[in-house]
């Protein structure tokens, strides 16, 4: 009696099993770049985009990884190794038939308008993602990755490909609608609301933070200051956030810019209470930022920046400057001139073998 209800359950098992496999809606592939015109029916404004072979390098030297079969899309321009073509490309108009659309994309972490991959439904975007990388130049690593898109089913989109960055690299493949999600959920579509985004710690909005920098109590308020690298940017600056409770924290500018006078590294902040400075300017005392400058053609520029083709500084190494405001924090000042200058011979000064003096030159240290 036993066996023959095991069986029974058994047989009912296998049949819902095949059942289910018979009602799966099966996956349809939206977009994979192969073939001779796999761009046949797209819109293209500008030259950012181009199909490339999945053997194609990243400047040259560095491989991409992940990518699915032959071919991919790609916003590099291969024949000059650049990154400075940019522009949008548009997909063909298709209708949402399944849960899921799961993609690979790669590249360097920005806003998804500037450089990244949007849905668009009844002329709205509704999901957004970015790449990862957080430096140009560096890696290139494709994930694979997945919208939700269950509320959209039944209705007409299209898919949007952004690169409006001189600087900054896309690669997408393999779009395929899906009632199983691939990889990771992603959206991005919200500022500051994307998935994964930290909920408590302060965080920024794209590329990478370093050091944090500048961090200063003034009125209330308390300034935040890091070492912020994004791909407008162009290389390493002073990002800085602002916060009322040390919880809640609001993403401003940037506190020292790259520009093309130097990139800006470790350093403090402080409130000149006594203007000892000599800038206080109406009712604000300034708030004075020392930071470390790294002179134009000093090596840790990324290709494509204007901070990398600008011509090389007499002196190349790292010397302390400071920049500064004078409305409270709102807006800052880059002043580029050395606190003290090298010929000093009691003050640390470098050389090329990666050695210092503390007494001009008598003894060196490793």
């Amino acid at each position: 009696m036993i066996h023959s209800l095991k069986k029974t359950l058994l047989l009912c098992a296998v049949s819902l099993a095949g059942a289910t496999g018979l009602w799966a809606a099966s996956d349809v592939v939206l977009f994979d770049f192969e073939g001779r015109n796999p761009l046949k029916g797209w819109t293209q404004d500008g030259e950012a985009f181009e199909v490339a072979s999945a053997s194609a390098p990243y400047y040259g030297r560095i491989p991409i990884k992940g990518v699915q079969d032959e071919q991919f899309l790609y916003s590099f321009d291969m024949l000059v190794r650049s990154n400075n073509p940019v522009g949008a490309l548009t997909s063909p108009e298709f209708t949402i038939q399944r849960d899921h659309i799961n993609f690979i994309l790669g590249g360097n972490r920005g806003w998804p308008e500037r450089l990244g991959v949007q849905l668009v439904v009844d002329s709205k975007v509704v999901r957004s993602s970015t790449g990862r990388e957080s430096r140009p130049a560096v890696s290139f690593n494709m994930l694979q990755l997945n919208w939700d898109v269950k509320e959209f089913k039944g209705k007409r989109a299209k898919i949007v490909f952004n690169d409006h960055t001189p600087y900054g690299t896309l690669a997408a493949d393999h779009f395929v609608m899906s009632d199983t999600p691939q990889g990771w959920r992603s959206d991005a579509t919200v500022r500051f609301q994307e998935t994964y985004r930290p909920a408590f710690h302060a965080s920024v909005g794209r590329g990478r933070t370093g050091d944090a920098n500048g961090m200063v109590y003034y009125k209330g308020k308390w300034f935040l200051g890091y070492q912020l690298h994004y791909t407008d940017g162009g290389g390493t600056g002073w990002g800085y956030s602002v916060s009322d409770d040390l919880v809640h924290w609001t993403v401003r500018g940037e506190m020292v810019p790259v520009g093309l006078t130097g990139m800006a590294f470790s350093g403090g902040a402080f409130v000149d209470h006594l203007n000892t400075s000599g800038l206080k300017k109406g009712s604000e005392d300034p708030i004075l930022l020392c930071y470390t400058l790294l002179p134009p053609g000093a090596g840790s520029a990324y290709p494509d920046t204007p901070f990398s083709k600008v011509p090389k500084a007499d002196d190349l190494r790292f010397y302390p400057a400071f920049a500064y405001s004078q409305d409270g924090g709102d807006t800052w000042v880059k002043d580029t001139e050395p606190l003290f200058a090298y010929s000093d011979s009691k003050l640390l000064t470098y050389d090329k073998r990666n050695q210092y003096t503390l007494d001009g030159g008598k003894t060196w240290v490793k």
